[in-house]
């Protein structure tokens, strides 16, 4: 949950930092937009990643020896200035992205506190300049998690969760699958308070080390934390909002941090409904507050228990 981007300005061009004068003769490169991506991917479309908050809080934990299946798709989008080359020299044109995700999950209540799962996430990146194509890529990757209600009682209860990405291909790679991608710890406090469920939950996320053909590229360090409310209108609607805050440290790319640490904060709207029995169904949107034109995500997710 991360960053709303890298612009790229004269500053870039002039650094002299190997590598970085060939990626400004192709700008808009494909280092900016993948590190973009995946500020987006781990913004606005970790939704399908994290726990959700469905009608019966306590489904945050499958029940015991139940399988529950998820299918979610979201798609993010995002819009900002850079430097394009000409003849002339280097002129402001528009950059649009747009990544889109689709996951398939499998969740196993080993007890009533402990939970297994695993997905299979695949994303596709598509940038276009000043409206014209641009170029595209595609990603993806197996994780495996456990959840695990650590504490339950009247003050609240808090939920625990690790994740491996076991392995991947990153997005925009041209080799296949590699072993262990990164990995992410994360915590969640609810308390219900009947009709409304008050939920707080922070995340660290940490990507390994990789290397590219401008040197080894550490993707920085990522923090959240959200806050939401939830509210039972009945038994098979619920009505979800909340605000989130999220913190990337700079990638470093050779030994030289790219960019900046950056800072994104969203609000976000929902609904949850439960159309059949043991079925829910989630429909979720993200809006960045001060970001640039056109960010924002929209996710879809299909949760059954058998």
């Amino acid at each position: 949950m991360d960053a709303t981007g890298v612009h790229l300005n004269a500053g870039d061009c002039d650094a002299g930092m190997d590598g970085y004068r060939e990626e400004c003769a192709m700008a808009p490169a494909t280092r900016p937009m993948l590190l973009l991506a995946l500020g987006l991917l781990a913004g606005g479309l970790s939704a399908s990643a994290r726990a959700q908050l469905p009608l019966n809080i306590e489904a945050l934990l499958v029940s015991e020896r139940r399988v529950t299946a998820t299918l979610s798709g979201s798609r993010a989008s995002h819009r900002e200035p850079v430097l394009r080359p000409g003849a002339g020299g280097p002129t402001l044109a528009w950059r649009e992205l747009a990544v889109e995700q689709a996951v398939l999950g499998l969740r196993y209540g080993l007890t009533s506190r402990l939970e297994v799962n695993a997905q299979y996430q695949r994303s596709t990146l598509r940038w276009d300049v000043d409206a014209q194509f641009a170029g595209a890529g595609s990603g993806e990757q197996l994780v495996l998690g456990a959840n695990w209600l650590a504490a339950r009682g009247a003050g609240g209860s808090l939920l625990l969760d690790a994740r491996i990405a076991a392995l991947g291909r990153p997005l925009g790679a041209e080799q296949g699958w590699r072993r262990g991608a990164g990995g992410s710890l994360g915590a969640t406090w609810y308390r219900p308070l009947d009709p409304v469920v008050l939920s707080l939950a922070a995340r660290y996320r940490r990507d390994i080390s990789r290397d590219s053909a401008l040197g080894r590229r550490r993707p920085g360090d990522r923090f959240s934390a959200d806050a939401a409310v939830n509210f039972a209108v009945n038994d098979r609607v619920t009505l979800i909002g909340g605000f989130g805050i999220q913190r990337r440290e700079p990638d470093r790319l050779a030994g030289h941090a790219v960019g900046g640490t950056r800072l994104r904060t969203t609000v976000d709207a929902g609904l949850a409904v439960s159309p059949w029995t043991r079925g829910t169904v989630f429909l979720r949107g993200w809006l960045p507050l001060g970001a640039a034109d056109g960010d924002g995500s929209l996710s879809i997710e299909l949760l059954q228990e058998f």
